[in-house]
């Protein structure tokens, strides 16, 4: 899924791209990358990686384009976002959902639990 976004915008917009493949050491790199540099507006991410280990608060907008069984990699994703340093007045977030898809039986699990994470 992520090469598909990353292919699609390759050309349209700067962006980086950090997930499971990107070595420790350039993930740093590529966060104060999407920080500091204001020509970079997107950063592509698998819901493992983002979930742990990084603030990104120059967003104000996370699109998911996967789901993961794991409803709190979701809320911990979301949270890289959510931080008292945000830059954005706030963040919108939105979950990328196929109709009739797998994704949208998983949705449905993932946000039961959810709420159970939110009490």
């Amino acid at each position: 899924v992520l090469d598909l976004w990353e292919e699609r915008l390759r050309g349209v917009c700067s962006h980086v791209r950090i997930d499971g493949e990107v070595p420790h050491e350039a993930r740093d790199y590529r966060v104060a990358t999407f920080q500091g540099d204001p020509a970079v507006r997107l950063a592509i991410l698998s819901i493992r990686v983002a979930s742990h280990g990084f603030t990104l608060t120059a967003a104000s907008v996370v699109v998911f384009g996967e789901l993961a069984w794991n409803a709190s990699d979701l809320a911990q994703a979301e949270d890289r976002a959510h931080r008292i340093s945000q830059l954005a007045e706030r963040v919108q977030v939105f979950y990328c959902i196929a109709r009739g898809s797998v994704d949208e039986v998983m949705w449905r699990l993932v946000e039961k639990k959810l709420l159970i994470i939110d009490y």
